[in-house]
């Protein structure tokens, strides 16, 4: 009954390993930017990314920004929108579980029927 009792903690002790997914995101391949300007509207929405974007406040850490189409328009006031997780935002690929809150096409949905002005 010792000998079981053991071989009972030991199999308990060896089964609580961390057993979560790892992180297998890989960013879309990018150019590093540290400034940039868009001259012209652009024609289709976008998405940016920005790969180890260094911060004074967070730590250093992937950036996707999402542009509305004809971003950036004169006389209008872009409001911002900021996403705790990038990871899941946009892309199925980039998700941890293969589903996104594909906000970029719900923004574009709420735009054309006027709900909502464009964030970025």
């Amino acid at each position: 009954m010792k000998a079981f009792k053991y071989l009972l903690f030991i199999f308990i002790i060896i089964s609580c390993k961390d057993q979560s997914p790892t992180n297998v995101f890989t960013p879309i391949a990018t150019t590093n930017i540290s400034s940039f300007e868009i001259q012209n509207p652009i024609e289709n929405d976008t998405i940016l990314y920005f790969n180890n974007f260094k911060s004074s406040y967070v730590d250093q850490r992937q950036l996707e920004i999402w542009l509305p189409q004809g971003y950036p328009l004169t006389g209008v006031d872009y409001k911002l929108l900021y996403m705790h997780d990038g990871q899941n935002v946009f892309n199925k690929s980039s998700s941890n579980y293969g589903k996104a809150w594909e906000i970029d096409e719900k923004m574009d949905s709420l735009s054309v029927i006027n709900a909502i002005k464009l964030p970025l």
